[in-house]
């Protein structure tokens, strides 16, 4: 039927974005040791065996499509690092692949945190290229937020807020945390549960 033939087809694309992620974190392992195809090769492995990849690439929602968009960007992040410069031409690749992750969700608004860790690293180690280090990191930063920008507007005109977090809370309201549980829930839920999620039992995440 119709409907079956299109299950196939997204199934397709989460299958072929979960090989694009393995083969990204493969390829980013050689770019940074790029003596040393054994690291790669456990990289893309031990990526593979985590229960979190099998169910983000396993879902048919944009899931598996940020996963590798991100992975993509983290890529052009090695590329970055190991010729220790920006190049003006990965900054707009690196632009276009946050911006892409962005677009398809906003918990790649993360890939921002990175991408200014690795874009100070660089201006710092190299001093008379800073200038052009930071030009070039705004750009790639002003393109993914260039890229974010109808879905921001939309959230604003949907729901109030850029981030859509009031829709967020709305459907989560009866599981919130009481007023100064965090920090307990962190230490006692949530990192016990990631820690297990690791060795192939679901956590929160």
């Amino acid at each position: 039927s119709p409907e079956v033939r299109l299950m196939f087809a997204l199934r397709l694309i989460s299958v072929i974005a979960g090989l694009a992620s393995v083969w990204f974190t493969w390829w980013t392992a050689r770019v940074l040791w790029p003596d040393r195809g054994t690291v790669a090769a456990l990289a893309a492995m031990l990526l593979a065996c985590l229960p979190q990849w099998s169910a983000a690439h396993g879902a048919l929602d944009n899931g598996n499509l940020v996963a590798s968009f991100s992975h993509l960007a983290l890529l052009l992040h090695a590329f970055a690092l190991a010729k220790e410069r920006l190049a003006w031409s990965c900054a707009v690749a690196l632009g276009l692949g946050s911006g892409a992750a962005v677009w398809t969700t906003a918990n790649a608004l993360a890939l921002f945190g990175v991408a200014g860790v690795v874009v100070a690293g660089l201006a710092w180690r190299d001093r008379a290229r800073a200038r052009t280090t930071l030009a070039a990191g705004a750009v790639a930063i002003g393109i993914a937020l260039a890229a974010y920008a109808p879905q921001a507007m939309r959230n604003v005109a949907l729901y109030g807020d850029p981030l859509g977090q009031s829709a967020h809370e709305l459907a989560f309201a009866a599981s919130r945390l009481p007023e100064g549980s965090l920090p307990a829930w962190l230490w006692e839920g949530f990192l016990p549960s990631l820690a297990r999620s690791f060795v192939g039992m679901f956590g929160w995440w």
